[in-house]
Protein backbone atom coordinates (compact mmCIF):
# COMPACT_ATOMS: atom_id res chain seq x y z
CA UNK A 1 0.00 0.00 0.00
CA UNK A 2 2.44 2.62 1.30
CA UNK A 3 6.07 3.49 1.46
CA UNK A 4 5.97 6.41 3.51
CA UNK A 5 3.25 7.85 5.87
CA UNK A 6 2.56 10.56 3.41
CA UNK A 7 1.06 7.55 0.88
CA UNK A 8 -1.42 6.41 3.67
CA UNK A 9 -2.74 10.19 4.59
CA UNK A 10 -1.48 13.12 1.95
CA UNK A 11 -0.28 16.16 2.73
CA UNK A 12 -3.12 17.88 1.18
CA UNK A 13 -5.55 15.63 3.01
CA UNK A 14 -4.17 16.35 6.32
CA UNK A 15 -4.68 20.31 5.70
CA UNK A 16 -8.05 19.81 4.04
CA UNK A 17 -9.07 18.33 7.47
CA UNK A 18 -7.72 20.68 9.37
CA UNK A 19 -8.95 23.42 7.05
CA UNK A 20 -5.33 25.36 6.54
CA UNK A 21 -4.90 27.30 3.28
CA UNK A 22 -3.52 24.51 0.88
CA UNK A 23 -0.77 27.41 -0.33
CA UNK A 24 0.97 28.00 2.60
CA UNK A 25 3.69 25.82 3.07
CA UNK A 26 5.03 27.16 6.24
CA UNK A 27 3.67 24.48 8.54
CA UNK A 28 4.45 21.30 6.13
CA UNK A 29 7.40 20.36 8.01
CA UNK A 30 5.68 20.24 10.90
CA UNK A 31 2.53 18.51 9.27
CA UNK A 32 4.75 16.30 7.80
CA UNK A 33 6.32 15.05 11.12
CA UNK A 34 2.58 15.02 12.62
CA UNK A 35 1.04 12.20 10.24
CA UNK A 36 4.33 9.72 10.46
CA UNK A 37 3.93 9.72 14.25
CA UNK A 38 0.09 9.91 14.07
CA UNK A 39 0.62 6.91 11.58
CA UNK A 40 3.22 4.77 14.00
CA UNK A 41 0.90 5.50 16.92
CA UNK A 42 -2.34 4.19 14.51
CA UNK A 43 0.21 0.73 13.35
CA UNK A 44 0.92 0.16 16.99
CA UNK A 45 -2.88 -0.70 17.67
CA UNK A 46 -3.43 -2.90 14.61
CA UNK A 47 -1.98 -6.23 13.60
CA UNK A 48 -1.55 -4.71 10.26
CA UNK A 49 1.47 -2.36 9.05
CA UNK A 50 0.35 0.66 7.61
CA UNK A 51 3.86 1.49 5.63
CA UNK A 52 4.87 -2.02 3.62
CA UNK A 53 7.84 -3.19 5.65
CA UNK A 54 10.10 -6.44 4.99
CA UNK A 55 10.68 -8.68 8.37
CA UNK A 56 12.65 -11.56 8.69
CA UNK A 57 10.39 -14.33 9.84
CA UNK A 58 11.83 -17.66 11.50
CA UNK A 59 10.12 -20.44 10.79
CA UNK A 60 10.27 -24.19 11.39
CA UNK A 61 11.82 -26.32 7.86
CA UNK A 62 8.93 -28.15 5.60
CA UNK A 63 10.24 -31.54 4.22
CA UNK A 64 10.13 -32.70 1.02
CA UNK A 65 6.70 -31.16 -0.89
CA UNK A 66 4.98 -30.20 2.42
CA UNK A 67 3.60 -26.56 2.22
CA UNK A 68 5.73 -23.83 4.54
CA UNK A 69 3.33 -22.00 6.30
CA UNK A 70 4.30 -18.31 7.84
CA UNK A 71 2.00 -17.55 10.86
CA UNK A 72 2.16 -13.60 10.18
CA UNK A 73 -0.87 -11.31 8.57
CA UNK A 74 -1.13 -9.18 6.00
CA UNK A 75 1.59 -11.06 4.00
CA UNK A 76 2.07 -9.47 0.22
CA UNK A 77 4.85 -11.33 -0.66
CA UNK A 78 7.98 -14.14 1.09
CA UNK A 79 11.59 -14.83 -0.04
CA UNK A 80 14.05 -15.32 -0.17
CA UNK A 81 13.92 -18.71 2.59
CA UNK A 82 17.62 -18.97 3.72
CA UNK A 83 18.69 -22.09 5.68
CA UNK A 84 21.45 -24.19 6.91
CA UNK A 85 22.51 -26.91 4.93
CA UNK A 86 23.80 -30.16 6.43
CA UNK A 87 27.71 -28.84 6.34
CA UNK A 88 26.56 -25.84 8.26
CA UNK A 89 26.67 -24.78 11.51
CA UNK A 90 24.48 -22.53 13.89
CA UNK A 91 27.10 -20.23 15.19
CA UNK A 92 27.54 -19.24 11.23
CA UNK A 93 25.00 -17.27 9.29
CA UNK A 94 22.76 -19.59 7.33
CA UNK A 95 24.95 -21.22 3.90
CA UNK A 96 22.19 -22.08 1.66
CA UNK A 97 19.35 -19.35 -0.23
CA UNK A 98 16.19 -20.25 -2.18
CA UNK A 99 15.64 -17.09 -4.24
CA UNK A 100 11.96 -16.05 -4.21
CA UNK A 101 11.46 -16.36 -7.98
CA UNK A 102 12.43 -20.52 -7.25
CA UNK A 103 9.38 -20.75 -4.69
CA UNK A 104 6.39 -22.21 -5.58
CA UNK A 105 3.30 -20.38 -5.57
CA UNK A 106 2.18 -18.42 -2.39
CA UNK A 107 -1.40 -17.83 -1.14
CA UNK A 108 -2.44 -15.66 1.88
CA UNK A 109 -5.45 -17.39 4.05
CA UNK A 110 -7.05 -14.87 5.57
CA UNK A 111 -9.23 -17.18 7.71
CA UNK A 112 -6.44 -18.93 8.97
CA UNK A 113 -4.37 -15.15 9.13
CA UNK A 114 -1.43 -17.73 7.60
CA UNK A 115 0.47 -16.97 4.76
CA UNK A 116 1.27 -21.06 2.64
CA UNK A 117 4.38 -21.17 0.35
CA UNK A 118 4.60 -23.93 -1.56
CA UNK A 119 8.39 -25.63 -2.50
CA UNK A 120 10.68 -24.78 -5.40
CA UNK A 121 10.35 -27.80 -7.98
CA UNK A 122 12.48 -30.30 -6.22
CA UNK A 123 11.51 -29.85 -2.79
CA UNK A 124 12.99 -28.07 0.03
CA UNK A 125 16.00 -28.77 0.75
CA UNK A 126 18.06 -30.80 3.72
CA UNK A 127 18.34 -28.65 6.75
CA UNK A 128 20.87 -28.99 9.87
CA UNK A 129 19.11 -30.34 12.55
CA UNK A 130 17.84 -28.65 15.24
CA UNK A 131 18.08 -24.85 12.64
CA UNK A 132 14.96 -22.34 11.17
CA UNK A 133 14.31 -21.26 8.19
CA UNK A 134 14.71 -17.40 7.74
CA UNK A 135 12.01 -15.92 5.28
CA UNK A 136 12.23 -12.26 4.79
CA UNK A 137 8.61 -11.59 4.23
CA UNK A 138 6.78 -8.08 3.05
CA UNK A 139 3.78 -6.86 5.06
CA UNK A 140 1.64 -4.14 4.60
CA UNK A 141 -2.60 -3.26 3.60
CA UNK A 142 -3.25 -3.13 -0.02
CA UNK A 143 -5.23 -0.60 -1.22
CA UNK A 144 -8.54 -2.43 -2.03
CA UNK A 145 -8.76 -3.40 1.48
CA UNK A 146 -12.45 -2.27 2.65
CA UNK A 147 -11.06 -1.13 5.94
CA UNK A 148 -8.19 1.31 5.18
CA UNK A 149 -11.22 4.72 5.11
CA UNK A 150 -11.36 3.82 8.84
CA UNK A 151 -7.41 3.67 9.08
CA UNK A 152 -7.11 6.46 7.57
CA UNK A 153 -9.43 8.50 9.29
CA UNK A 154 -7.22 6.88 12.72
CA UNK A 155 -4.62 8.56 11.32
CA UNK A 156 -6.48 12.04 11.04
CA UNK A 157 -7.96 12.02 13.78
CA UNK A 158 -4.52 11.35 15.58
CA UNK A 159 -3.08 14.37 13.54
CA UNK A 160 -5.71 16.69 14.51
CA UNK A 161 -4.89 15.97 18.51
CA UNK A 162 -1.09 16.79 17.72
CA UNK A 163 -1.94 19.48 15.82
CA UNK A 164 -4.22 20.99 18.36
CA UNK A 165 -1.62 20.84 21.30
CA UNK A 166 -2.51 18.11 22.86
CA UNK A 167 0.88 16.60 24.50
CA UNK A 168 -0.46 13.08 23.95
CA UNK A 169 -2.58 11.11 21.48
CA UNK A 170 -5.54 10.09 23.21
CA UNK A 171 -7.78 7.46 22.06
CA UNK A 172 -11.06 8.00 21.28
CA UNK A 173 -13.96 5.67 21.12
CA UNK A 174 -13.49 7.27 17.97
CA UNK A 175 -10.32 5.91 17.22
CA UNK A 176 -11.02 2.25 18.40
CA UNK A 177 -14.25 2.14 16.19
CA UNK A 178 -12.14 3.26 13.45
CA UNK A 179 -9.58 0.53 13.99
CA UNK A 180 -11.74 -2.24 15.36
CA UNK A 181 -11.14 -4.87 12.25
CA UNK A 182 -7.27 -4.56 13.03
CA UNK A 183 -7.19 -4.05 16.74
CA UNK A 184 -4.20 -5.97 18.09
CA UNK A 185 -4.41 -7.26 21.93
CA UNK A 186 -1.37 -8.84 22.68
Amino acid sequence: MAATALDVVSLERIKAELTLDASHTDRDPALEAQVEAAVTFVARHTSAPLIDRTETLYVVPARGHHVLCLQATHVKSAGPVRYWSLAGALRDEPDGEIAETDLGRQTYQTSDRYYLVWPPAGGWPATLAGSLLEVDAKRGLDDTDPALPALQQAVVLCVRQLFNGYREIRPTEAFYDFIAPWRRYD
